[in-house]
């Protein structure tokens, strides 16, 4: 088997047990969840805590309790990041109410949106941010509750690739699922492809770190206005 068709395979396969950002998250427990406030010309939902369960759940009532009303939706993003899969089904949720209604994700004064949380902040139509807003990319990581899956699948590859160590297996994954990541979660919205490539290149083994007000001068187009 060719190492680098081998790896790029298990790699598509297991995406869903990758994370991007660990769960540590400052904000105290009874401080987590999502708030939803209702304004005269907009719903705003306030995610405050990792992208993990119940956050897909959360949106998902809230959304149904609100389908009928016309109004604008605002989420407004606090997160250190999380899982991947719950990330994209949020996402996949964002796109079906922006079929009939305007959706705009925001990051207020002293939040963050850490790794998984952009690509969520991504899928909105209109992008707000305050300047200090913080944001921040990096490798993707193995969940720790998937361990048992992860070294199934690299026993396989090692299997197939004798010749081949399993650290240097395990780091391959990690750079071929967080390439596909960059390519399918922030490429198709990130305007500035000369940038997204030398923050591809900044994130093995560090975390990546930017201002909202460092992506509008960098005319990344993550962020469309300065609030």
């Amino acid at each position: 088997m060719d190492m680098r068709v081998g790896i790029w395979w298990v790699a598509v396969v297991v995406v869903g047990l990758f994370v991007l950002g660990p769960d540590n998250f400052s904000a105290t427990p009874s401080a987590r969840g999502l708030v939803v406030r209702e304004h005269a010309d907009r719903l705003e939902f306030r995610w405050r805590g990792p992208v993990d369960a119940p956050m897909v759940a959360a949106f998902e009532d809230a959304f149904d309790r609100w389908t009928e009303d016309a109004r604008p939706f605002v989420i407004a993003l606090d997160s250190g990041g999380g899982s991947i899969a719950e990330g994209s089904k949020l996402m996949e949720r964002i796109r079906r109410e922006k079929r009939s209604r305007e959706v705009e994700t925001a990051v207020a004064a002293g939040g963050m949106c850490a790794s998984m949380c952009v690509p969520i902040y991504l899928a909105g139509d209109r992008r707000t941010a305050s300047p200090r807003a913080r944001f921040m990319f990096h490798e993707v990581r193995f969940d720790q509750s998937a361990t048992a899956e992860i070294d199934e699948m690299l026993s396989s590859l090692q299997k197939a690739m004798p010749s081949t160590s399993r650290s240097e297996l395990r780091q391959k994954l990690v750079e071929y699922a967080t390439d596909m990541f960059f390519r399918e979660y922030l490429a198709p919205r990130v305007d500035n492809e000369a940038w997204l490539a030398g923050i591809r290149k900044s994130v093995p083994g560090r975390d990546v770190w930017r201002s909202a007000a460092d992506l509008v001068k960098e005319n990344t187009g993550i962020v469309h206005a300065l609030e």
